[in-house]
């Protein structure tokens, strides 16, 4: 219904009468019947958008809505101080909406471009109120004097065509220019570069005499108030109280300043609190808890910010350059702390992959997974904090730009760091390693941990945890122990040289039987003897054990050696071990003839 009844005042301007009416006073009060005529035009004109085909359109438009938005508001207003301490009927209740409603239309007729996101709504209102006290103040001229036809003609293309790109209030730098891109395209706009000067423009005149108007400042009673056009019951308060809240310093009443800075301690003070709390409670055992640990202050620093912000806002109603720089600097933090949530809730979400399910049970990779997500989480934060930037101001091609560019300069000035990711992707495809395997790299043997974004930690045999980085480990002669469909068993035994031909004929039949009758040795085991050594009849044995478990082939081969051992024995042989022959001989010397004397027999010894 309110919409409807905003809609019925903008159709005054589709009325021959209204619109010369708005000529013979220079954009002067509407007809005293103006807002009745509204009414009985409800039906017939459902909606109605501002006219802003040519600039005297959009002019008078803009005066059109601001007259009859201050004259709800000040009406609502009056009637609510003559009940001092009550609370707003209904009708001052719908005759302050509908006049938030007009506001809101006549910011259509303005170029916000240029005002970032985060404090667009608190800006524009603010250059909409400074606009109307500029115009009220500024000579302007009549009517069907500047370019275009009355508001409420509509020009089309056509009519536009003749008409200049655009238009400037005479002695100011007050410009409406004709939008040449984007969904705007043929409206005339009070400019973007007008309305950043919307706001020292007003400094400079607020003094000047008001040439058109009732007397009321909308803006400095918006500015000296809370949020909102009617203020609060408690308000009165302020007003009620010593004159010194009431002061003006750098643009504020103090009042304001002291609720920001209360505001400011408090929502400060939260956080800080939550995070001394949050150290004396013991860590949670799980690598997920702990991770889901630490989005919680993230989270309360979200909150706490979003109500400082409402409360600034809404309560305080801090105006001009202050809401810009207190909108900036929130919007960062906020921006900047959602981005780290993302990405802690990325970590929380891959140590769960990784703690719900036990690697190498399932045909999914799950260390290939968690990496997956902190990869995705990580660019998903980074596409966070972009948006962020778009919401503070930062063109959004300027931050796919500075994207690009920056991982243009990750890639040149952390290339280690890219050839371990790149090498931790040729792991995952080449599918060499997974979590769980037990594997010998060079001299380096142990379990694998974890497969990460830069390198890959590795449990020894004694327990150390081993970072390797991808890059280095990719280039390794990997064995990977855990991929045996079985473990080699051979060995050789070393028989001494006093056994006979019978005796080690002997030992091979029984190692051989001792080989076939084992459970855990697959088929087609082989005992042979082999060679001479140096200090020993070599005799090798070759089988596979039936297992993939270390410690248990551990456990076959002991039993195996300890059954070696009584076959060496019960064939009357033994195992040898180095040893060396030291012959003694006694030298004769030579005959009388000239000729050596026979050698006799040397007698030895073993060593």
């Amino acid at each position: 219904m309110l919409a409807h009844a905003l809609l019925a005042v903008l159709v005054l301007w589709s009325l021959p009468a209204a619109a010369q009416s708005a000529a013979g006073t220079a954009a002067g009060a509407p007809a005293a019947g103006g807002a009745l005529n509204a009414t009985s035009y409800l039906e017939r004109f459902p909606i109605s958008p501002p006219d802003t085909s040519s600039p005297r359109a959009t002019i008078e438009s803009f005066l059109l809505i601001m007259q009859e938005a201050e004259r709800l508001w000040v009406g609502a207003r009056g009637s609510l101080a003559s009940r001092p301490g009550s609370q707003p009927n209904a009708t001052e209740q719908r005759a302050i909406a509908l006049a938030d409603v007009l506001l809101h239309k006549a910011m259509e007729v303005f170029d916000f471009s240029r005002i970032p996101k985060s404090s667009l709504e608190a800006d524009s209102l603010v250059a909409v109120l400074q606009f109307k006290e500029i115009l009220d103040r500024v000579a302007l001229p009549d009517l069907g004097d500047i370019p275009g036809a009355a508001a409420g003609t509509f020009a089309d293309a056509k009519a536009q065509q003749v008409l200049p790109g655009s238009w400037t209030i005479p002695y100011t730098d007050l410009t409406i220019v004709r939008q040449e891109a984007g969904d705007q395209i043929g409206r005339y706009l009070v400019s973007a570069r007008t309305v950043d000067r919307i706001e020292n423009d007003y400094r400079i005149i607020v003094n000047n005499p008001v040439r058109k108007d009732e007397g009321v400042d909308l803006f400095e009673y918006q500015r000296r108030s809370p949020g909102g056009l009617m203020p609060p019951a408690w308000f009165t308060l302020v007003e009620n109280g010593p004159s010194w809240l009431m002061a003006d310093h750098n643009g504020q009443p103090v009042w304001k300043w002291l609720g920001r800075l209360v505001a400011l301690i408090v929502f400060v003070a939260i956080p800080v609190l939550f995070h001394l709390w949050l150290r004396r409670r013991p860590l949670p055992d799980g690598e997920a808890a702990r991770s889901l640990r630490r989005i919680l202050l993230p989270m309360v620093i979200i909150l706490c910010i979003y109500a400082f912000r409402h409360i600034v806002r809404e309560e305080i109603n801090l105006t001009g350059s202050w809401t810009f720089a207190g909108s900036m600097v929130t919007e960062v933090i906020i921006w900047t702390v959602a981005a780290w949530s993302v990405y802690q809730v990325s970590n929380a979400l891959s140590a769960w992959l990784l703690t719900s399910r036990r690697p190498g049970t399932e045909a999914l990779d799950v260390s290939l997974l968690r990496t997956g997500v902190r990869v995705f989480g990580l660019c998903l934060s980074v596409l966070v904090l972009g948006y962020g930037a778009t919401q503070v101001g930062i063109p959004v091609y300027g931050v796919v730009a500075g994207l690009g560019i920056g991982g243009l300069a990750i890639a040149l000035a952390a290339q280690p760091t890219m050839e371990n990711l790149i090498g931790g992707m040729i792991l995952y495809a080449d599918q060499v390693l997974r979590v769980g395997d037990l594997c010998r790299l060079g001299t380096l043997t142990g379990t694998v941990e974890m497969i990460g974004i830069r390198s890959t930690r590795i449990r020894a045999v004694d327990q150390t945890l081993i970072t390797v980085a991808n890059a280095d480990l990719v280039k390794m002669q990997i064995v990977n122990l855990s991929r045996r469909a079985s473990i080699h068993l051979h060995t050789v035994l070393g028989l001494r040289y006093e056994t006979t031909p019978e005796q080690l004929r002997e030992v091979l039949r029984q190692l051989q039987r001792v080989l076939a009758d084992h459970p855990m040795i697959k088929p087609d085991p082989r005992v042979r003897f082999i060679r001479f050594g140096a200090h020993s009849l070599d005799v090798e044995v070759f089988a596979y054990v039936a297992t993939t478990a270390w410690p248990e082939f551990l456990k076959v081969q002991e039993e195996l050696f300890l059954t070696f051992t009584d076959v060496v024995e019960k064939a009357g042989s033994g195992f040898a071990f180095p040893s060396t022959t030291t012959y003694l001989a006694r030298d004769p010397g030579l005959t009388k003839d000239g000729k050596s004397a026979p050698v006799r027999e040397p007698a030895h010894t073993d060593a």
